[in-house]
This record gives structure tokens, C-alpha cells and sequence, in this order.
């Protein structure tokens, strides 16, 4: 089976790639020649995807202003460049895959909203680069697209492998490599390798976000920043929707962060923030 899915991911239209919005607005804002306008008239392209941006800088998680919002130039204006990329990343990839009989899309996807927000949370609260802090979003965002992959290219097998496995013990990745020869973690990171040209530390952090034997040092990249997180949500009820035994999470590793019994407090009731922001994006991307 694992040659099987392997070829099929090398088949160009198998799986469904980047979109070319996505592309073309990571390139303009690059670019030390882009301006507001120019980005504005890129989004414009697709109505849909404009007007999301404009509600969602209207809202209360997104808007630094009281007063309504009624442009898109505006709205760019006012969530920023940097916030405008994740949104639209997150409003683009939602309905990029089609759901199964054992997989809802909107749960999915709450859960990776929520790991991407948590773990960018988590990562500003240790100082990392705002660099560093966009790439850890984007790799929360997409640590369990291998998942999709999988449902995508085997339908009828994975619908039938996560009947299988409701309630087992065993966790999900190790019930995958033991049917298909490959787990989800694997297959995300070749997808997005062959198909999205996003920076290699997301790759590396999709391939790793269940490595156990993370060190301390590690944890303060986006890979540990992922890992804690998705633990995190798996801890607090926020799952991608897969009745299987989730990793136990051990508190002790927010305090291997250098973070304070305070500031460790505060991290876990931002957990229901990042759930309420995750809702907001997912009703419009799956709108």
C-alpha cells in the first residue's frame, strides 16, 4: 500500500495543489515593490475570499478599530500584511478537501486553526522572530494535512481504517504505519514537498510533530512549538475529529520553555481563545 499512495502522490492532479492566490500574494509581499493597492486588486480577483477579509477585520479578534470596515484596501490597512497571509492561507486551504464518511472538515480544520493559533500564541511568549512566529502558524496549520492526503487518495481504505480503529489504544500514526506502511505525518510532508513550495522548516515540522524525544532546546522551534500545542488542544477536547487514544500531555514541558507557573495558566486559557478564533475562520472558510 505504501508504493501504492507514494506513486499516487507523484501524479500531478491527484492531490489538490496550493492555490495560485496563495502564490502570487506570498511572492507581492516580498516584494519591496508591492503597495496596499496592488494586493487589494490580486484579492479583489476572487469576490468571495474579499469579502471574508473584510468581515474578518470587522471582527473582535482581528480589527484594531471601532470604526466599521468597508474597503479591502482598508482591511489590508488594518490586520496588516502579516495577518493578511495567514487568513489567507487559512480561508484557501479549509475547502481545498473533500470530506469523508469518517472525517468532517470543519472539525478538522478547527483543530488545525486552533494548534496554528496556540503554537504562534506559544511562540511570541518565548520571543521568537515574527519570522520564525509566521512560519510556526503556517506549520500548525498544516501538520495533520496528511490526514487529508490520505482520504483524499484512498477514500474507500481510509474511510474504512478509521472505522476500524474507533476506540483502539494504539495511536493513529503507529495504527497507519502498521496498515499502509506510512502515517500521516510522512505523507503531509511529501505533499507539501512535491506540490506546495512553502519554506522547508514547515515541511520539517509536519514530518515531526509527533516526535517524542523532543529536547528541551528543540521545543523553541516550530516543531516542538506544534507538538505542544496539538497535545494541548488533543488535552482539552479540541481534536481533528479521529476517535483514537491521543498522546498523554505532560504540563512540565510549558515550564521547559522558560515559561512561568503564571504565564503557564494563562497559556492554557488562551486555549479557549484560539478554539473561539478558530470557529470565526472556519465559518468562513467552509462557508
Amino acid at each position: 500500500m505504501r508504493d501504492k499512495i507514494l506513486d499516487l502522490i507523484e501524479k500531478e492532479g491527484e492531490l489538490p495543489p496550493l492555490p495560485d492566490i496563495v502564490i502570487r500574494l506570498r511572492e507581492m509581499t516580498q516584494s519591496l515593490k508591492t503597495n496596499i493597492k496592488d494586493i487589494a486588486k490580486l484579492i479583489e480577483i476572487d469576490p468571495v475570499l474579499a469579502w471574508n477579509i473584510i468581515k474578518l477585520s470587522n471582527s473582535v479578534y482581528y480589527s484594531r478599530s471601532t470604526t466599521a470596515i468597508k474597503t479591502l484596501p482598508l482591511a489590508i490597512t488594518k490586520i496588516g500584511l502579516n495577518m493578511l497571509v495567514k487568513l489567507v492561507y487559512s480561508l484557501k486551504l479549509c475547502p481545498l478537501f473533500t470530506e469523508s464518511t469518517f472525517l468532517s472538515n470543519s472539525q478538522f480544520w478547527l483543530h488545525s486553526l486552533a494548534v496554528a493559533i496556540f503554537a504562534q500564541s506559544l511562540s511570541g511568549k518565548i520571543k521568537l522572530s515574527q519570522e520564525k512566529q509566521e512560519i510556526t502558524y503556517l506549520a500548525g496549520l498544516m501538520h495533520d494535512i496528511g490526514i487529508m492526503a490520505f482520504a483524499y487518495l484512498i477514500p474507500i481504505e481510509y474511510d474504512t481504517f478509521l472505522k476500524d480503529i474507533e476506540g483502539k489504544d494504539e495511536t493513529l500514526f503507529d495504527q497507519e504505519q502498521e496498515i499502509f506502511g506510512i502515517d500521516h505525518a510522512e505523507l503531509g510532508a511529501l505533499y507539501i514537498d512535491r506540490w506546495w513550495d512553502v519554506d522547508k522548516h514547515i515541511t520539517h515540522t509536519v514530518r515531526n510533530h509527533h516526535e517524542i524525544n523532543l529536547d528541551i532546546g528543540s521545543k523553541k522551534d516550530s516543531t516542538g512549538l506544534v507538538s505542544v500545542a496539538n497535545k494541548i488542544c488533543n488535552s482539552q477536547g479540541i481534536t481533528n475529529g479521529i476517535n483514537y487514544r491521543g498522546e498523554e500531555f505532560d504540563e512540565d514541558v510549558l515550564s521547559e520553555l522558560g515559561l512561568s507557573t503564571k504565564e503557564i495558566e494563562n497559556i492554557l486559557n488562551d486555549v479557549q481563545t484560539s478554539l473561539e478564533q478558530a470557529k470565526e475562520l472556519v465559518s468562513h472558510g467552509l462557508a
